[in-house]
């Protein structure tokens, strides 16, 4: 499921697709799928929200991620944010 995930991703490794179309495209049943989400979810692979699934990179070997903001599932927003350069508040951008 992680590679199916990182192959359909965007260039920030978002995917759209709905747990009915990856069952029928991995050949899953919903519940081997809602347990290979888990299995991801709990190893910091994938972030996941409804619709939405986030392929994370590998960290380094025998270090985990920490559950902060940023670490996980990005909001559209700070996506865009950083393609364009722009900063993350108006206290950064000098703004009252």
């Amino acid at each position: 499921m992680y590679f199916f995930l990182a192959a359909v991703a965007d260039q920030n490794g978002l995917s759209f697709y709905r747990d009915s179309t990856l069952t029928v495209l991995l050949g899953m049943t919903g519940q081997a799928l809602l347990q290979a989400r888990d299995e991801l979810l709990a190893h910091d692979l994938i972030a996941h929200e409804t619709r939405l699934t986030q392929v994370l990179s590998l960290p380094p070997p025998g270090q985990r991620r920490r559950s902060e903001p940023g670490e996980g599932l990005m909001q559209l927003g700070e996506i865009l944010r950083r393609a364009t350069g722009l900063p993350h508040s108006n206290e950064e951008r000098g703004l009252p």
